[in-house]
């Protein structure tokens, strides 16, 4: 069913802007996944681009020998994607997570790598910080992020506000790319969770 998906989608992405500036990409979630975004993602799912789109059990191997793109996303399979629907344990996912994040570490390119953790879902229905309102649609409730790197600042907790673009704004940053809207022209780029000075951390 899924597989016959029309894209339907004319948006702009980072991937064409990371291809234009040099910059290797996967994006690791099955391609056959209902809730892949970038299955209905026109200049993804109707060009070149969808050779990119890689089943997530590759992450393990291409960790393993060395062979991470620049930039990759890693999208979780359906069944251990940390949704508390009835019956399922957090803890499936947890633990997939937990493999991915140890075959980097464990992996060739752990001193270059900054892996970051966030979810789709702030868990709850209620958050006693109210949200920025920063334009008609807003930053809605915070969610969790975890930064895991040999040079991120150790048991830092940053009171910066960060939203879903500032992933935008941080490739942006480094590869010296044009924002794609005014979220990531403005959004903070997350530099600051890192000391490129400190001696890297061990795994």
């Amino acid at each position: 069913m899924f597989r016959e998906i029309s894209a339907c989608i004319d948006v702009r992405t980072i991937f064409p802007e990371l291809e234009k500036a040099g910059v290797s990409w996967n994006y690791y979630g099955k391609p056959e996944q209902f809730h892949n975004p970038l299955l209905a993602v026109d200049e993804i799912r109707n060009t070149e681009r969808w050779d990119n789109v890689i089943d997530p059990e590759r992450f393990l191997e291409d960790a393993a020998a060395g062979e991470l793109p620049q930039v990759s996303y890693v999208l979780p399979p359906a069944k251990v994607n940390d949704h508390p629907h009835p019956g399922r344990s957090l803890c499936v996912g947890e633990n997939w997570t937990i493999g991915q994040v140890n075959a980097v570490m464990q992996g060739p390119d752990w001193e270059r790598t900054a892996i970051f953790i966030t979810w789709d879902d702030f868990g709850g229905i209620y958050d006693h910080e109210p949200p920025p309102q920063v334009d008609d649609l807003g930053f809605g409730p915070r969610v969790p992020l975890i930064v895991i790197s040999p040079w991120a600042k150790s048991g830092h907790i940053s009171d910066t506000t960060f939203e879903f673009s500032s992933f935008l704004a941080l490739q942006e940053s480094l590869f010296d790319i044009e924002p794609l809207t005014h979220r990531d022209r403005n959004a903070n780029d997350m530099l600051d969770l890192f000391d490129f000075d400190q001696e890297p951390l061990d795994p």
